[in-house]
């Protein structure tokens, strides 16, 4: 039959199974094609792309959550502790064991909402709020439950729930932090151990010696940051989730902080899909930091505190080591708990703290900057000796000195007639060292002041010893500064420690020490060293350049302020001092004030210890260096030479 098709036709016949064969293999072609890409394709993912997905797949399974390690203990110089650690209770809640509690109160919630929208009570509800008000009403109840317990009042802070949600979510919320013992032993009677809410144990710092040394030691503040440097390379890229964190702001907890601080810990946990922990998986132990010994005696900063804060009026003083530079005692008053200023800084303490002083924050010691009225005389008289003038030499001195048509006075008007360099000290005479100042001019005084540095920074271990703003009065520094030029009048101002000249009284300490030494430098420190060499102390001064004759006169006259003079009120019995007052005139603020300053050393035959005290008082209050800083040095002096040999068996 095929032999009566047409021979177009024939051809169409016997070309279709050709033509059905060459679809099919095209067909077959395609599906191999495409199977070979799908197996390209997994096979680059599985082998190429593997590591991605599977940091991709540990970062959205696993979590590192930070462990902060107990920092390090600081103690006294002879190892009694001064800082160290304690467990901080507080109350928290694991949100992971409350989820069905959530959804449940959300469900109820959406629930109310439409049928309040239904019954026109309500124009409508946001559905994306309402997991929001669930996790809040769930743990006001829970928090509810937590105040009955303990005896406490607090109130949810929603705004800090939200941000721990958002930042935090894998650990605890804290519902009463810092649980007073009786608060923890009944938060233990009446929460179940499979409740979810439980105890959370961290470490804060803990102060044996309540406020003593508070400006030293520093505090610490809440910090929302952790070192993570210790985290392995296989965990490097995981997410991070940590407590806040403890930041060292002030004193020796921020000078030593790298010492301190310590090697955090970590847990490395699985996480579930809606971000709660549920198994961990590796874990790290905290390190604790180190710890540091200090020059402080802890029986010496008692006594010294104790004798500042019998004084109505804000202050500083220090007990230094002549021989060492070591600083035994220092404060500030008004001063601060440490252990109620760190962390939370609450707002009723430091309020009761700015009523009492405003500035109670300052270490007044190393960070005042103060005129240091005459107790500069003792530079003035080391410029007149060093300059020739003798110390026998006798000036007439009246009530007071006249220049060009200004009158400068002798202090509370007295004429005090024939005086000697020694009796200058003694009766601290404003009319000899004015003298001196037009015989010998300003440079060799500014000169002697820059000898003993005190326009220059502390060499202390504290960060508030790098204070600046400290300079001594001289034609130069009013250049610089863009006042008019030098005057007869500025070189009066500046024999008697007025003027533009600002020291601290950490700085006048050492030239006391400095004199006691017949040198011109004391580099201080707070570090405890018993092999430190007597080069240290001294370095970067020269000798005292003076006779022996005209340094005994000098130290006579340092002796009699003390015996008889402007000082007596800071006699020891039994204990010899040489010690100069000073009262100077300063403005804070736009207030005026006195600054009431003593300053000296003892035993005056064998020196060991140097004391300056420096109080600040109204101008109504009258208060002097004799009346007001002697006696509070007179007890400092007297608690040191009573513990002599005490200390040292105090050892723990």
């Amino acid at each position: 039959m095929s032999e009566d098709l047409a021979p177009g036709l024939k051809e169409r016949v016997y070309d279709a199974p050709r033509r059905r064969f060459l679809r099919v293999l095209a067909i077959g072609v395609i599906f191999v094609l495409c199977g070979f890409f799908l197996l390209a394709g997994l096979a680059k993912r599985q082998l190429f792309q593997s590591e991605n997905y599977l940091r991709q797949h540990n970062q959205q399974s696993r979590r590192i959550v930070m462990t902060p390690a107990p920092r390090g203990e600081i103690r006294d110089r002879y190892g009694r502790v001064l800082v160290s650690n304690k467990a901080r209770f507080s109350a928290v809640i694991d949100l992971s064991l409350i989820r069905d509690e959530i959804e449940n109160e959300r469900i109820k919630i959406i629930r109310n909402s439409r049928q309040q929208v239904r019954a026109g009570t309500r124009s409508g509800f946001d559905r994306n709020s309402a997991l929001n008000d669930a996790r809040i009403e769930i743990l006001q109840r829970y928090l509810k439950q937590v105040n009955e317990a303990i005896g406490r009042e607090q109130v949810l802070d929603s705004k800090k729930l939200l941000r721990h949600i958002n930042q935090r979510r894998t650990l605890d919320f804290p519902l009463a932090e810092n649980l007073t013992d009786s608060e923890r032993a009944r938060f233990v009677e009446n929460f179940p151990v499979d409740s979810p809410v439980r105890l959370y144990v961290d470490s804060v710092r803990k102060y044996p010696y309540g406020k003593a040394a508070a400006h030293v030691l520093g505090y610490l503040q809440n910090f929302d940051d952790i070192q993570t440097d210790g985290i392995p390379e296989k965990y490097s890229s995981l997410p991070v989730a940590y407590y806040p964190g403890k930041k060292a702001a002030t004193g020796l907890e921020r000078r030593f902080d790298d010492v301190l601080s310590g090697i955090p810990g970590y847990q490395v946990w699985m996480v579930h899909p809606n971000g709660f922990l549920f198994k961990m998986i590796d874990e790290k132990l905290p390190e604790q930091g180190s710890f540091i010994n200090t020059t402080i005696d802890i029986d010496l900063q008692q006594d010294l505190e104790r004798a500042l804060g019998e004084s109505p009026f804000c202050g500083s003083a220090a007990l230094v080591d002549v021989n060492t530079g070591e600083v035994l005692a220092m404060a500030s008053s008004r001063s601060y708990d440490p252990s109620e200023y760190s962390y939370i800084i609450r707002e009723k303490y430091q309020k009761e703290l700015k009523a009492q002083d405003k500035n109670f924050q300052i270490n007044r010691v190393v960070q005042g900057r103060y005129p240091p009225g005459s107790t500069f005389k003792l530079i003035t008289a080391c410029a007149a000796l060093r300059s020739g003038i003798a110390p026998e030499r006798q000036f007439d001195c009246g009530a007071f000195v006249t220049i060009g048509k200004k009158r400068f006075v002798e202090h509370d008007g007295i004429a005090f007639g024939k005086v000697d360099l020694a009796r200058m000290l003694r009766v601290s005479s404003n009319v000899y060292c004015y003298n001196i100042g037009l015989e010998i001019g300003q440079e060799p005084i500014v000169a002697e002041a820059r000898r003993f540095g005190l326009d220059r920074g502390l060499s202390l271990e504290l960060p508030e010893a790098g204070a600046t703003g400290f300079a001594i009065s001289s034609p130069k520094y009013k250049r610089d500064n863009g006042y008019s030029g030098w005057s007869t009048g500025d070189t009066m101002n500046l024999v008697i420690g007025q003027g533009y000249t600002l020291t601290s009284p950490m700085h006048i300490v050492c030239l006391a020490a400095s004199i006691a030494r017949k040198e011109t430098r004391t580099n201080l420190t707070i570090l405890r060293n018993p092999g430190r060499t007597a080069d240290a102390v001294s370095a970067g001064g020269e000798p005292l350049g003076l006779s022996d004759e005209a340094y005994a006169e000098l130290i006579r006259g340092m002796r009699e302020c003390v015996a008889a003079g402007t000082g007596k009120r800071a006699r020891v019995e039994g204990l010899e001092i040489a010690g100069k007052t000073g009262t100077a005139q300063w403005t804070n603020e736009g207030k005026k004030w006195n600054l009431a300053w003593f300053a000296g050393f003892a035993p005056i035959e064998n020196p060991k210890v140097a004391v300056v005290v420096c109080m600040e008082a109204p101008l109504t209050a009258h208060a002097g260096g004799g009346a007001t800083a002697g006696p509070i040095a007179g007890k400092i002096f007297k608690a040191w030479f009573e513990r002599q040999g005490k200390s040292e068996n105090a050892r723990p």
